[in-house]
C-alpha cells in the first residue's frame, strides 16, 4: 500500500516548472511532511477517461490536505476539481495564488480555506494545526467562512528570500495528469525539465497599470519590501539542487526585473554562474530603464542565448494607460546595444501587448512599424490586453464603459488569443517570420491605401493566414536557432 501524502499540491496547468508551487512545497517538505505534486492539464481525462479519474481519486484518498495554486486561467479547472473531491471526500481543500487572493471575497464556500497573499509561513502553521487537529481560526491571511478576516502582518512574511528552505525537485512523487495519460514516471520529469525556468527575485519596482503586481502589493505589510531579492549564493544552490534531479541543458531567469540589481551584485552572480554552472542562459523581464551600457557588459560575459525585453507599446496613448511612459524612455538607446548584442547570435525577445480599447489602429501603426524595423532575427510575443480583476486599468476600463463590471472573460480567454483584426495579422506575420518580414512590406501592408479599403484588407488577411499557418508547419524556430548557434561560433 502506498504511503500517506501530507499535503498534495494541485497545479491546474501543463508547465513542470510550477515554481510558486514548488517554494511553497519545499517549505513544507522542509518541515517534515511528505508532500505531492500533481500536474492537470484541463479536466477532460478525468471526465471522460474511467482509469484516469480512478488515478486521481487514488491519489486524493491517500492525501491529508489538497491544495490548488492557481492564476486566473486556472480557476475553472480548481473549481471542478474542487467539487469532485468534495462529492467523494471528506477532506480539506485549500486555495491560494493570486486568483484566490486577488478574488478572495467572491470565493468563500469553494474551498474550506483561500490564502491570501503570500504563503510560505502561514501555509506551514495551517499544514501542522490541520494534522494535529488544532484550532487555526486565528492565523492571519486565511478566509474560511468566517466574517473575521485577520489580514497579513510582518511576522507571517519571508524578509529576506534566503530565509527560504531550497524549492521542490524531485524525480518521484510527481504526477501529470493529461486529456489522455495518467504519468508518474520519473523519467518522464527528468526527460521533461531540460529548461529551467528560476525567479531570483520577488515583486517589481514599478507598478505597471495591467499588472497584477500593482494590486498584490496591497496584501505586503509594512516593514516588508515589495522588491526583494536573493544573492548569488542562494541562486547557484538552487540551481546546482535542481540539477541532481534533473538533466537540464538551460536556464532561464524568469524575473520580474532581473537587472534592478547593482552592478557590484550581477559581477558576482555572473563570476559564480560561469565558473560553476555554465549552462546557455536567458534572462526575461528587461525593460529599457535598466538596460544600460554597464550592465549589459556584465551580463554579455554569461554563456546567453536570449534576452526578453517588455516594449508593450510605442503609442503616447497605450503608454499613458499602462503607465510606462518613464519605463521606456530608453528604449531608443536600448536598441542600439541590441544591435551589437545582435552580432553574438543572441536571440531577443519582445512583448507587445495588443487590443487595448485606449488605443486607436493608428497607434497600433505606430507599434508595428516599429517592431518591424528591430534588428533581426527576434521573436515576437504578441499579448491580448487581459484585464485583470484588481488592476488599476480593469478599474478604469469599468469605469470608462468599456467592460461590465461582471465580465469574467479574462478567466476563460487565453492571454496570447488575440481579437481576429488586419492589424494583429500583420503583427502576426512578423512573429511567424521572427522578424525577417521585410519593413518596407509591412509599411506597404499598413498604409492608407489599404487601410482605407476594406475590400483590400480581407483578400490581404486571407493570403497572410495562409503564410503563417505554413510558416508555422515548417518550424522555422529551429533553423533561427541554428543560425543563431552559427553567430555565436564565428563571434567566438
Amino acid at each position: 500500500m502506498k504511503p500517506e501524502i501530507d499535503f498534495l499540491m494541485i497545479y491546474p496547468h501543463r508547465d513542470l516548472q510550477a515554481y510558486s508551487q514548488r517554494v511553497l512545497l519545499g517549505v513544507l517538505q522542509d518541515r517534515g511532511f511528505s508532500v505531492h505534486l500533481l500536474f492537470v492539464s484541463g479536466t477532460e481525462g478525468i471526465q471522460k477517461d474511467d482509469k484516469i479519474r480512478d488515478h486521481f481519486l487514488r491519489l486524493i484518498e491517500r492525501s491529508k490536505i489538497i491544495g490548488f495554486g492557481f492564476m486566473s486561467n486556472g480557476y475553472p479547472s480548481a473549481e471542478y476539481l474542487t467539487k469532485l473531491i468534495k462529492a467523494n471526500f471528506s477532506k480539506p481543500v485549500i486555495w491560494g495564488g493570486p486568483h484566490s487572493t486577488i478574488n478572495y471575497r467572491n470565493m468563500s464556500g469553494h474551498a474550506d480555506a483561500i490564502f491570501v497573499g503570500e504563503a510560505e509561513v502561514v501555509l506551514q502553521k495551517y499544514v501542522e494545526a490541520t494534522i494535529n487537529n488544532k484550532d487555526f481560526s486565528r492565523l492571519p491571511q486565511i478566509v474560511n467562512g468566517e466574517d473575521d478576516f485577520i489580514p497579513a502582518n510582518k511576522d507571517f512574511f519571508i524578509k529576506e528570500l534566503d530565509e527560504l528552505p531550497l524549492p521542490f525537485y524531485s524525480n518521484s512523487d510527481q504526477s501529470l495528469i493529461t486529456p489522455d495519460h495518467f504519468i508518474n514516471s520519473p523519467d518522464y520529469f527528468r526527460s521533461h525539465f531540460r529548461d529551467f525556468h528560476i525567479m531570483t527575485s520577488r515583486g517589481c519596482p514599478y507598478s505597471c497599470s495591467y499588472c497584477a503586481n500593482s494590486y498584490l502589493n496591497n496584501f505586503i505589510p509594512d516593514g516588508i519590501k515589495h522588491f526583494r531579492k536573493r544573492s548569488e549564493d542562494y541562486v547557484i544552490r538552487e540551481i546546482k539542487h535542481c540539477q541532481r534531479a534533473y538533466s537540464l541543458s538551460s536556464i532561464a531567469i524568469e524575473d520580474d526585473l532581473f537587472l534592478a540589481r547593482s552592478n557590484e551584485e550581477l559581477e558576482l552572480f555572473v563570476e559564480r554562474y560561469n565558473k560553476e554552472i555554465n549552462l546557455p542562459i536567458g534572462i526575461t523581464g528587461i525593460t529599457p530603464s535598466f538596460f544600460h551600457k554597464d550592465k549589459i557588459k556584465i551580463i554579455s560575459r554569461l554563456p546567453l542565448i536570449h534576452l526578453r525585453i517588455g516594449i508593450q507599446t510605442l503609442s503616447a496613448a497605450g503608454l499613458e494607460a499602462y503607465r510606462r511612459k518613464t519605463i521606456n524612455k530608453e528604449l531608443d538607446n536600448c536598441i542600439d546595444h541590441v544591435k551589437k548584442l545582435n552580432k553574438k547570435g543572441i536571440l531577443f525577445c519582445y512583448d507587445v501587448i495588443l487590443d487595448n480599447p485606449y488605443e486607436s489602429v493608428r497607434d497600433n501603426i505606430k507599434t508595428l512599424r516599429y517592431v518591424s524595423r528591430l534588428p533581426k532575427p527576434f521573436q515576437l510575443l504578441l499579448y491580448h490586453l487581459t484585464l485583470y480583476e484588481g488592476t488599476e486599468l480593469r478599474n478604469r476600463a469599468i469605469s470608462d464603459g468599456f467592460i461590465d463590471i461582471n465580465d469574467l472573460a479574462y478567466i476563460q480567454r487565453p492571454y496570447t488569443q488575440l481579437n481576429n483584426t488586419y492589424i494583429n495579422t500583420l503583427f502576426r506575420l512578423i512573429e511567424s517570420t521572427y522578424g525577417l518580414v521585410p519593413a518596407g512590406l509591412i509599411y506597404l501592408l499598413s498604409s492608407p491605401s489599404v487601410l482605407n479599403h476594406e475590400c483590400l484588407q480581407k483578400p490581404i488577411k486571407k493570403v497572410i493566414d495562409i503564410a503563417i499557418t505554413l510558416l508555422n508547419k515548417i518550424s522555422l524556430q529551429t533553423y533561427i536557432w541554428r543560425y543563431l548557434g552559427f553567430k555565436r561560433r564565428l563571434y567566438k
